[in-house]
């Protein structure tokens, strides 16, 4: 027996349904089909425009042509917060055996590599880390930040753990200038010695001063870019481990660093807020990556001793439904106040941490970062989600879950908040993990979305690389399934 208005929905399915969906998965009634029940057919709201299809490949040019284009494509992206997409013609340049992918993965890192050449060159990475000084750095919009770049103990083989670390202050709204505050330059110069002091060589560390005073954030686009350009040319440089990145703070620093973990933790092993804690929201998020958190028991300012007692109660009752997936410590130290807490424990327990780069169990809030900023900060992907296909209402708030069971993806996912997030969402698939040879399927809320073989191209090799620039991160096959 075929369900109610099956023509209809039949034919809204072949118009809306992602590559390889089969429509007959949703419209047969229970009795064809008992494991996945009736899901509601696919009907998109009307006043919304859909995702836009994926285009057919432009003609390949000729190998130097094809290669500047490339290059081109990589040196546009550089300090982008909306990354787009490769030339088409990548997409139409196949990869059919696991030696073609592994060539083609270095030949696309080298032509990044050399994308960076003058970027790296500017970082002062090389000249200035050696000795233990500042150079300045111009960020996006138009801001100018001062970083001292520091490493202790000899180089490993792998490269030095890098510790971004953020000093405290914040805003200082009647500031002149950028670099006006008084407050933000002695924090910096005390954020600096203790990233001298810290008992964790061989590292390396990235000590930025806040950029604009006037604006006092660590969390908005020019400092996010900063962040992602100091990963992407520490480990280009040969200098930095890219599993071992962290980033640490303390007060204005520490919620700084508090909301970024929340927000881009495919970046780090490890996030450490000190003298901060901001009120408990999206802990799954911390699924994968070492959290630690020092607070005073007397840091009552802002609630600071409350808001930490909330997340050790939230993160110890994720850990032990979860074992191993929510490493953390949050310490309230007993008797200390706001400026008296004990940050010499944090970096020595972070290091011992390395980065999970695809984790077979995923969790993810996708949230704005700045609800009190006008401007929104969505992600643009996360681990190897590739967010850029969705569209959202204001403040919208939408939960993925993802695991994985060979070759079939289980992606749960629900709206958390009014509006909506619906679109296109972008699963990167990795070789070493995924049998690319064999049929894929994705599951949404038990429903199959997709089921059939990825694409492997060369495309998907320079849009992954473009996204995170990371070397652990170079994909050559995705999917894309419909939310909705």
């Amino acid at each position: 027996m075929k369900c109610p208005l099956a023509v209809f929905s039949a034919f809204l399915l072949l118009l809306f349904a992602p590559v390889g969906c089969n429509p007959e998965c949703v419209c047969d009634c229970n009795e064809n089909n008992p494991e996945l029940g009736t899901p509601p057919p696919i009907i998109p709201d009307p006043s919304l425009p859909l995702p836009d299809p994926d285009p057919e490949p432009d003609p390949a040019p000729e190998p130097a042509e094809a290669r500047r284009q490339t290059i081109e494509y990589f040196l546009a992206q550089l300090d982008q917060d909306d990354v787009a997409m490769p030339p088409s013609f990548l997409y139409g340049q196949m990869l059919t055996t696991t030696e073609e992918i592994e060539s083609e993965r270095s030949a696309m890192w080298d032509l990044w590599k050399e994308a960076n050449t003058q970027r790296l060159e500017e970082s002062g990475i090389e000249q200035f880390l050696a000795a233990g000084d500042t150079v300045i750095w111009d960020i996006p919009a138009g801001q100018r930040m001062k970083v001292l770049l520091l490493a202790k103990g000899d180089k490993p083989a792998d490269g030095y753990p890098l510790y971004i670390n953020l000093h405290g202050g914040g805003r200082a709204s009647l500031a002149e200038h950028a670099w006006d505050s008084f407050t933000n330059t002695l924090a910096w110069e005390s954020e600096i010695k203790r990233a001298k002091q810290y008992d964790d060589a061989p590292s390396m560390y990235f000590v930025p001063r806040m950029a604009d005073d006037r604006i006092g954030r660590w969390y908005l686009e020019p400092q996010r870019n900063a962040f992602r350009r100091i990963f992407q040319l520490g480990v280009l440089s040969g200098y930095a481990d890219p599993d071992r990145f962290y980033i640490l703070g303390t007060s204005e620093g520490g919620y700084g660093s508090h909301r970024l973990a929340l927000f881009m933790p495919d970046y780090f092993a490890g996030a450490g807020p000190m003298s901060a804690a901001e009120p408990l929201g999206a802990a799954e998020n911390l699924r994968n990556i070492a959290f630690g958190m020092e607070v005073g028991e007397r840091d009552n300012g802002f609630k600071r001793n409350e808001f930490a007692q909330q997340w050790k109660d939230e993160l110890d009752l994720l850990e032990r439904s979860n074992p191993g997936d929510f490493v953390h410590r949050v310490d309230i130290q007993p008797g200390k106040g706001h400026g008296d807490t004990d940050f010499t424990v944090m970096t020595p327990w972070l290091k011992q941490f390395s980065r999970r780069t695809y984790p077979g169990h995923l969790s993810y809030q996708y949230r704005n970062l700045t609800p009190d900023y006008w401007q929104e900060s969505y992600p643009q992907g996360v681990y190897y989600l590739d967010f850029r296909g969705l569209m959202h209402t204001k403040n919208a708030n939408r939960r993925f879950e993802v695991t994985w069971d060979g070759n079939t993806i289980n992606v749960s996912t629900d709206l958390l908040s009014d509006g909506f997030v619906r679109g296109d969402l972008g699963i990167y698939l990795d070789p070493d993990q995924v049998d690319l040879t064999r049929p894929v399927t994705v599951k949404i809320n038990g429903r199959i979305a997709f089921e059939g073989m990825a694409k492997v191209s060369k495309g998907f090799l320079a849009e992954s690389i473009a996204l995170f620039g990371d070397p652990k991160r170079i994909f050559p096959a995705k999917v894309k399934v419909l939310i909705y």
